[in-house]
């Protein structure tokens, strides 16, 4: 989902296909382990938001009906119905509803904050919240973010001068 959430030609609807595809091919090639379908749960829990346009209340369903634990069965469904739920105008408030709805609710905020900060960019974050999630965890998220960039670059042997052409 992340990476079809960087790609310039995106939509969210693809982004969410490129989750649930990503579920499907888990739960195909992935251990057996013993837990519901994720893929089935993901569609679920956006089709239980429907129309829904108010995050609290939306966070009220998926808590009642997804849970917000640290199961991947759980998260995962959260995480993508509440992105379902983004826009441009919005993405702090749908990482602030993944925070306050309760559960593992660190986790909810980071996956649905790099998700939607992937879709629509670092401009649509409130950088003195960020700078102070930085300071606070010692964190440096534009060292993080060229660490990550420079392997994607490697591993896939694309140098940074063909970058730039």
């Amino acid at each position: 989902a992340i990476a079809t959430a960087m790609l310039e030609d995106s939509t969210p609807e693809r982004v969410l296909e490129a989750a649930i595809y990503g579920a499907k091919e888990g739960e195909r090639r992935g251990n057996m382990l013993i837990g519901p379908s994720l893929h089935k749960r993901i569609e679920l829990a956006i089709s239980l938001l429907g129309k829904t346009g108010d995050l609290a209340e939306c966070a009220q369903i998926l808590y009642d009906y997804i849970g917000a634990g640290l199961q991947t069965y759980e998260i995962v469904p959260v995480v993508m119905a509440l992105f379902s739920k983004s826009q441009p105008g919005n993405i702090m408030k749908i990482i602030e509803t993944g925070v306050n709805m309760g559960g593992d609710t660190d986790t909810i905020g980071a996956m649905v904050g790099a998700l939607a900060g992937a879709y629509y960019g670092s401009g649509n974050l409130n950088f003195e919240i960020v700078a102070e999630i930085e300071r606070i965890n010692n964190l440096d998220f534009k060292e993080i973010a060229a660490r990550l960039t420079r392997h994607i670059l490697e591993r896939n042997n694309i140098g940074l001068k063909s970058m730039s052409k």
